[in-house]
């Protein structure tokens, strides 16, 4: 199943995704929707009969200076909260109010409210329990028939630590939860190796919540790298056309000076990434050293890639194009999943390798291309994997 993640810039284009089944629903974000116009568009996406939770974000609570963006319009928690109010007294007021609030919302799933754990020692991983185990009582104390998701906001200094993972597990295992709504922080910008070992830890963690425990996962903000966890074990990923949409980190939330727009990208399913429109895809669609490889490149989903497969002018690239193009792909990448990890791993493996060769052939015909666009996925998602089979004990 995938997910459109809203948050982060709302012009994901979910009136667009969700019409023409690019994804199988949505997961809300506060901050960045006033609350009349999050009802109304939930309503809306109501009438698609389509899969929608609210994520509470109350992990930006614990920020010193965040930038709370649209998220005190709902008046669900104070930013940044006091420390007193995660004292058992007033943590069940404070979860009350933030269930009952999903309750009277058209969705299908609760996703309890979390903090970001950053050790397993300190007192951020104290509070998440605390939060997990009261969600599930205020859940049992409603009645309400709908699924509560566990929430689970692992920071880099968590999943770097492999004990730290299986201490968490275990705290995790040790609560009867309806299924989890995972968050993990895997910066793009880190080197590989360290990529490569903290997606590995993330997919144990998938693998042994979706796989061992048996129960249904989702993992937010994921980007490509959805199709790892869905593969893994996981339910559901999500994914959102802008960058920090694709993935997890409480730092997204501090104050910001803004930026220039992104230019315009073109994701694909057959190289895993994504090629700057004007300075690499059509590069490459004009060499002729290679014949075949502008259209093997866009061999894939998504209506952009087809346009330019064929070999006309550049087709409009703005940006509800551009985020339609990478919700085409994800949805794609979710069909694959036969639901046998072995099996949809050795197929993944196998992809990789072909991938791999279309990047080389990309180099090969002196097209250069940039950090975001160059394919270093690749060999993450290789190492990531290799790393998950030997500590998951498989072959």
């Amino acid at each position: 199943m995938f997910l459109i993640q809203g948050g982060h810039q709302s012009s994901t284009h979910i009136e667009e995704g969700l019409p023409e089944g690019r994804a199988d629903g949505v997961i809300w974000s506060p901050g960045d929707e006033r609350p009349h116009l999050l009802r109304s568009r939930m309503a809306e996406a109501a009438e698609h009969e389509v899969v929608q939770a609210f994520d509470p974000q109350l992990y930006v609570a614990l920020l010193e200076d965040p930038n709370p963006k649209r998220l005190p319009d709902y008046e669900l928690f104070d930013l940044p909260l006091p420390p007193r109010q995660f004292s058992a007294r007033r943590l069940a007021q404070l979860v009350e109010g933030i269930i009952d609030f999903q309750i009277e919302l058209p969705v299908t799933h609760l996703i309890a409210p979390t903090v970001a754990v950053s050790s397993m020692t300190d007192r951020s991983a104290q509070i998440a329990l605390n939060l997990a185990e009261t969600s599930l009582d205020v859940a049992e104390d409603r009645g309400d028939d709908r699924p509560l998701l566990i929430s689970v906001a692992a920071e880099e200094s968590v999943l770097a630590d492999s004990e730290s993972v299986d201490v968490l597990l275990d705290e995790l295992t040790a609560h009867e939860a309806e299924g989890y709504y995972l968050l993990f922080e895997i910066d793009p910008s880190k080197d590989a190796a360290g990529q490569a070992s903290l997606l590995s830890e993330a997919l144990y963690v998938t693998y042994t919540l979706g796989v061992v425990q048996e129960r249904p996962v989702w993992v937010g903000y994921a980007g490509l790298a959805g199709y790892l966890f869905r593969a893994v074990g996981a339910e559901s990923f999500a994914a959102g056309w802008f960058q920090k949409q694709q993935w997890f980190s409480t730092r997204h939330w501090a104050p910001g000076g803004g930026g220039r727009s992104p230019r315009p990208r073109i994701y694909l399913d057959t190289i895993f990434g994504s090629l700057l429109i004007d300075a690499e895809l059509m590069p490459l669609r004009r060499q002729r050293r290679d014949a075949t490889l502008a259209a093997d490149i866009l061999d894939g989903a998504g209506g952009l890639a087809a346009g330019h497969a064929e070999g006309g002018p550049a087709p409009d690239a703005p940006r509800p194009v551009c985020a339609a193009q990478l919700l085409d792909v994800c949805a794609e990448l979710d069909e694959r999943i036969v639901g046998d990890p072995e099996e949809d791993l050795d197929r993944i493996q196998e992809e990789l390798d072909q991938a791999e060769g279309l990047y080389d052939r990309i180099s090969a015909v002196g097209v250069e291309l940039d950090g975001r666009s160059a394919g270093t996925q690749i060999g993450i998602w290789r190492t990531a994997i290799e790393l998950f089979t030997d500590r998951a004990g498989l072959d």
